[in-house]
């Protein structure tokens, strides 16, 4: 049994037909294997915007907008829509409503959830669908959200850190001292505020 639900961005793979078809999932499961993550207690998935745009398999509002990996990889595989933000806020929304299904879902099936997004408009839909579920001061003992800088380069630091939080668990938004002085330097305005409430952790 899966103990730990891992929530990450969906990637051009899926275009493909399987997120692992690119090579930003392909280098995070490469930090997770070389970390030790214990793959048989881990279920990972994906927020992917394809749901709320295009709903595929006409489970939107029953399953929402995160894709268990690689089980509902039949939801979203071979369509493609870029989260690029400027295209995101236009459903923002429908994103945010579609992620409040997925976490009622989901979450309450695992004991640790860890979610690690570099893409705004996913991190500010699924902030917003956190506090929509938990209440607007959420802080749910089995919920971690990563804060990292919103660019693909930074990806692999946010998987250094999930490995971390799969060994040692710690909830609320967490980030570390990189992360910190990336955002710092170049990070969101949405990101500088999350970073007044993030615990630093060493990966």
């Amino acid at each position: 049994m899966k103990e730990i639900l891992v929530v990450l961005p969906c990637s051009r793979g899926i275009a493909l037909g399987d997120y692992m078809k690119s090579a930003s999932w392909q280098n995070m499961f490469k930090v997770f294997k070389k970390q030790g993550v214990d793959f048989d207690k881990v279920q990972f998935s994906a927020v992917d915007c394809i749901v709320t745009v295009f709903d595929p398999a006409k489970d939107r509002h029953e399953k929402g907008a995160i894709v268990l990996y690689p089980q509902e990889l039949y939801r979203v595989a071979y369509y493609d829509s870029p989260p690029y933000y400027t295209i995101v806020r236009r459903y923002l929304d429908d994103l945010i409503e579609d992620l409040v299904v997925a976490i009622k879902r989901l979450f309450p099936k695992y004991k640790k959830i860890i979610i690690c997004l570099n893409v705004l408009g996913y991190k500010k839909a699924m902030y917003e669908a956190l506090k929509r579920t938990y209440g607007k001061y959420w802080k749910p003992d089995q919920v971690a959200f990563v804060l990292i800088p919103c660019s693909p380069a930074w990806l692999n630091h946010g998987a250094l850190l999930v490995a971390k939080l799969t060994k040692n668990f710690v909830p609320g938004i967490v980030t570390s001292e990189k992360a910190k002085e990336g955002i710092l330097k170049m990070g969101t305005e949405f990101d500088k505020e999350l970073l007044q409430y993030a615990r630093v952790i060493d990966p």
